[in-house]
Parts: structure tokens; C-alpha cells; sequence
């Protein structure tokens, strides 16, 4: 009788807490999985940096996705590619949740982000860093480095200003000069 009493009196309080429980324990693992993310983007500059672990997308990507320069060779000759920047990549691309786990894949599922990291983009220096693309890490490391380019977005409007400066920049370092007719 006096374990009746005490499930009766245990199974709401439990009940009741259960959907603030579910939320903290998602916002846990996002969090954790941010900070793996961030390990695995960072490069020798970053805090984050580990030798160990990281890929040092950050050479390429800059700090914070930014965008930057990889040096490389097409056809034999040395170029500087403009690498983009990963803080507007959910602006351009769609990530289903599924993505995370090949075995909940359907053909439907959008998984830009992650099949980019895993496959690489032929023709550019971005190589495959997924396993089943030829690289070295698992689904779980692509999954945090999607969550981290994730927590790096900027917004919409943002995105806009910054490509409006830029294009304000290049104009004015690139106007012609004229040459006076005398």
C-alpha cells in the first residue's frame, strides 16, 4: 500500500517535469555537439584549436566562416581560390534533421551541408572529409561540423549588407581611370 502511495504521489511530479527534462537534455546535446563542431573548424589561430582532432577548416573558411583564399593548382598552374563563406551556407542550402544518420536517409531528404563536407566539390579544393566519401571522419564529426556552420549564420539581412559593402568596395577599387583628351 505505501509503494502505491508513493508511485501514485512520484508518477505526476515525474510527469510534470518530463517536458522541461526533454528540452534541456536537446539543448545539451546541441550544445555539445556546437562546441565538437567548433574543435573540428578550428585552425592553429582559433582557441578552440586541438592538434589532434581538428581539420582546420578555418585556413580556408577564415575565422567564423567568413570566406577566404586556398592557394591551388588547376591544370599546372598555381591560382588562389576564393573559398566561400560558410556564416551564410543556411541562407544557400537546405539540412533535413535526418541527415544525421545514414540509415534514416530517404531519397528526399535534403542534406546539402552534410553531403558537401562528406563528398567535397569535385573540381575545387574542397576535399571529401566523410568516410564514405574517401575522408577520414564519421557521420557524427559531419554532423557537428554542420551544427557548428549552423550556429555561425548570420541573418538574411546581414548577409545583404555585407554583400552590398563588398560590392561598394569592388567598385570603388576598380573604377577606371579616365584619360583627359587634351
Amino acid at each position: 500500500m505505501l509503494f502505491a502511495a508513493i508511485f501514485a504521489i512520484a508518477l505526476p511530479i515525474y510527469w510534470l517535469r518530463e517536458p522541461t527534462r526533454q528540452a534541456q537534455s536537446a539543448n545539451y546535446f546541441d550544445k555539445n555537439a556546437v562546441a565538437r563542431g567548433a574543435v573540428l573548424f578550428a585552425n592553429s589561430a582559433s582557441p578552440e584549436y586541438v592538434a589532434a582532432s581538428s581539420l582546420q577548416c578555418a585556413n580556408c573558411h577564415g575565422q567564423k566562416g567568413v570566406g577566404g583564399v586556398a592557394p591551388t593548382t588547376i591544370n599546372g598552374v598555381k591560382v588562389n581560390w576564393k573559398v566561400p563563406a560558410l556564416n551564410t551556407e543556411a541562407l544557400r542550402f537546405e539540412e533535413d534533421t535526418d541527415c544525421l544518420s545514414q540509415s534514416r536517409r530517404q531519397p528526399n531528404t535534403i542534406c546539402d551541408l552534410s553531403d558537401i563536407i562528406t563528398y567535397g566539390r569535385p573540381g575545387t579544393p574542397m576535399q571529401p572529409w566523410g568516410v564514405v566519401g574517401g575522408g577520414p571522419k564519421n557521420d557524427q564529426s559531419i554532423a557537428d561540423l554542420v551544427q557548428y556552420i549552423e550556429s555561425i549564420q548570420i541573418t538574411p539581412q546581414q548577409s545583404q549588407a555585407a554583400e552590398a559593402d563588398a560590392l561598394l568596395k569592388a567598385k570603388s577599387t576598380t573604377a577606371p581611370t579616365r584619360a583627359r583628351s587634351t
